[in-house]
């Protein structure tokens, strides 16, 4: 049987069990309906559900949601089998008559995890023999479960009994295989393991995965001051996919490759007054949804995911550029993370925001440029507040927008004054620059190529304006245009011949039933890649050529977001277009003008064009248009 998973969520993103204060005032009809609008197909038990099995019914059948699953603490470290097999009966009984077919197995005897002691001091088994009786009573549990229809799956979990990797592959040793493993990707990693790792050796015993993200500068924070686990949470050790530090990429792979069928299920487990509850669950659906999809964060996409082969090495024979088209879940009209693209720094998000609508995020550790694609609206951080940005009704308007750069560590506070679009594009940064405004009026224009390569481009954040890492640029192709042309590449570390960054193509078009074709290549076309993009579609560029046509009667307009080790846009055109051009046409180079016998002898005479740079303003020549 093959690969086959739902993606769930646990209700922590919104309300915290352990901590109360935590979104306690969140009624949990807001989980759900919010939950249900992302995609969510189903829900594991918090506090806040009914315990009755027809009441859990009636609660969760109006949204169309499944009962996922349900945590249990057990004491199997402290009581008898029969002991347990008395008190599980009741939560066993709700689940199995809701058609969960996994129960959650904690183990809280002596944990820590509730309590404000550090999580250095949790309980630990003293002799092998202890051991040995810890997963024999486990053992015959699972087993009475099973008779019940229902699987255990045992919950690793920071500051029990059963917290490192260690401590994992000795409990699946010493159980039989009634017993169940949940991979829990935060706290596999939180524990001191690698989640792909940890997942590969035991993926056979898996039958429940919790997708949980960890900020690993907290984690590391936590262990060396001594933190419990609480503190650990309210500090924000703990993200859903989409910002953190697991590979949910390999960690989806390897539940593919291993024909896993079951739940994937989302952990937010932070402050919601920090991190925004469905933001976050937002985020992190698109994400997964992406990687089990193959796809980019949209709702349909052209080849797999991209994976960047980095360095200009030839890439893995799966890699592919990928468009993905963000038909809108919500506000969210498209979301690409450096984990949803297989790549390293580029994250990039499209809002529609309704008249008086707010968005709120934090930037972490990353720099945040904000374009005001169309629409009305104020952005705040900190004490920091710019009203009524914006300028203009559609980004097809012969004028730039309002934009606004956050470096790390900062807030980030957006109200729709009107109907708004809003493009949020991230970059990895260890401190970045100071906030600033950018206005229209700053931002250099231009017109590049000639004839039918003709595109107008507007710097919205070039390389010559202070951030750490983004390079930010929109550009408008006229009907029956190419841009990005001729087709030209940066993949490759090689200053100051060529830079090596990571691209996204936010595409639109008027009007807005149209379509446009983008190519992205590379030399040995271990990624070759023609797309039909349509309008709000989001092609993500991991390396190789990448030119954009556009049939007559449209209008196209992309952003363009890209960032890479080093914040330097230099670019290598492919030869044998360049090789082309140059004799089909004269052009001008400096001062000295090419005839097409000349242009012939020197195609013929060298390995290609020359790279080039985004200061390069003589027009006269073929050009690339890319930020």
């Amino acid at each position: 049987m093959g690969f086959d998973v739902r993606i769930g969520i646990n209700p922590i993103s919104w309300t915290n069990d352990d901590l109360p204060s935590l979104g306690g005032e969140t009624p949990l009809a807001t989980a759900l309906a919010e939950g249900k609008r992302i995609g969510y197909e189903g829900f594991e038990l918090g506090n806040k559900f009914p315990r009755e099995p027809q009441a859990l019914k009636a609660v969760l059948a109006p949204y169309g949601l499944a009962c996922v699953s349900g945590w249990y603490s057990g004491e199997l470290a402290r009581r008898s089998v029969d002991e347990e097999i008395a008190a599980v009966e009741k939560h066993l009984t709700l689940l199995a008559a809701n058609g969960a077919k996994v129960m959650v197995y904690g183990e809280v005897a002596d944990t820590v995890q509730g309590s404000p002691v550090p999580l250095k001091r949790r309980p630990r088994f003293r002799s092998d023999a202890e051991w040995e009786r810890y997963g024999e009573r486990v053992t015959r549990f699972a087993g009475h479960l099973a008779s019940r229809g229902v699987r255990l799956a045992y919950h690793h979990h920071m500051g029990a009994y059963v917290e490192t990797p260690d401590d994992v592959d000795r409990l699946m040793r010493l159980t039989g295989p009634e017993v169940g493993l949940l991979h829990d990707t935060g706290h596999a990693t939180f524990s001191g393991g690698d989640a792909p790792t940890e997942l590969k050796k035991h993926v056979a015993r898996v039958n429940h995965v919790h997708c949980k993200d960890v900020r690993p500068n907290v984690a590391k924070m936590a262990r060396n001051r001594g933190w419990s686990f609480l503190t650990a949470v309210i500090n924000g050790a703990f993200s859903t996919p989409g910002e953190g530090c697991v590979d949910f990429a390999a960690v989806i792979a390897i539940l593919r490759d291993a024909g896993y069928q079951g739940w994937l299920v989302v952990e937010g487990e932070q402050d919601p007054a920090v991190a925004p509850a469905y933001l976050y669950a937002d985020m992190a659906y698109c994400t997964l949804r992406a990687l089990v999809d193959g796809k980019s964060a949209g709702r349909r996409a052209a080849g797999a995911a991209a994976r960047p082969g980095g360095g200009g090495q030839p890439g893995r024979s799966d890699e592919r550029a990928s468009a993905g088209q963000g038909r809108a879940r919500g506000r969210s009209i498209a979301h690409v993370t450096p984990e949803s693209a297989g790549w390293r720094y580029v994250g990039f998000e499209a809002l529609r925001l309704g008249p008086g609508e707010k968005f709120e995020a934090r930037t972490g550790p990353r720099e945040l440029c904000i374009v005001v694609v169309s629409g009305h609206v104020s952005v705040a951080s900190g004490e920091l507040s710019w009203n009524s940005l914006g300028n203009r009704a559609s980004p097809f308007e012969d004028v730039a927008p309002y934009a606004v750069y956050l470096p790390p560590g900062r807030d980030v506070r957006i109200a729709a004054e009107d109907a708004a679009e809003v493009a949020l594009c991230w970059a990895p940064a260890k401190q970045g620059v100071a906030p600033r405004l950018i206005e229209p009026a700053t931002m250099k224009r231009t017109v590049r190529g000639q004839g039918s390569n003709t595109r107008y481009v507007r710097d919205i954040l070039p390389q010559d304006e202070p951030a750490e890492s983004l390079l930010v640029v929109e550009v408008i192709t006229p009907p029956g245009n190419a841009s990005s042309y001729p087709p030209h590449k940066h993949d490759t570390d090689q200053l100051p011949v060529e830079s090596s960054l990571e691209e996204t193509y936010y595409h639109r078009l008027d009007p807005p039933q149209g379509f446009a074709f983008q190519r992205v290549y590379t030399d040995d076309r271990s990624i070759d890649e023609a797309m039909t993009v349509e309008n709000r579609d989001v092609v993500m560029v991991p390396r190789g050529y990448h030119p954009v046509v556009v049939p007559h009667g449209y209008t196209s307009y992309y952003l363009n977001v890209m960032a890479g080790p080093k914040r330097v846009w230099h670019f290598h055109n492919d030869p044998a277009e360049c090789v082309v051009l140059y004799l089909r046409s004269g052009f001008q180079c400096g001062s000295l003008r090419y005839s097409r016998r000349k242009a012939k002898r020197r195609a013929s005479s060298r390995r290609g064009c020359q790279s080039g740079s985004h200061r390069s303003t003589d027009h006269r020549r073929p050009q690339a248009d890319e930020p």
